[in-house]
């Protein structure tokens, strides 16, 4: 069985061809790259605007108030007149109850 040898023109030529094939490659990826880093920085300076149904914007005030400390401190204070008016309104079916309205 018989070696044939390369010239090293032949090696040089192959790795040059390999070498070029490889950078190719790397700046497709480095130009994918860089253009979806460009929409993803345009994105955040110019946020596309939402399209939002009526119902939607009506939903999303309702959200925001009720998750607000306002909401909270005053379901607070409308539940503990609840408790309070409760506990002192007679009960049993002989009972007259008091009328507030």
């Amino acid at each position: 069985m018989q070696h044939t040898k390369k010239k090293p023109t032949v090696i040089l030529n192959e790795l040059l061809r390999t070498n070029d094939e490889s950078l190719r490659k790397l700046h497709e990826i480095v130009d994918s790259t860089m253009q979806e880093e460009n929409l993803i920085v345009q994105n955040l300076l110019n946020p596309p605007a939402d399209v939002l149904s009526r119902g939607q914007r009506i939903s999303d005030k309702v959200a925001r108030f009720g998750g607000s400390w306002g909401f909270i401190i005053m379901f607070g204070i409308v539940l503990f007149f609840w408790i309070l008016y409760n506990s002192m309104v007679p009960k049993g079916p002989n009972l007259t109850r008091i009328r507030l309205f």
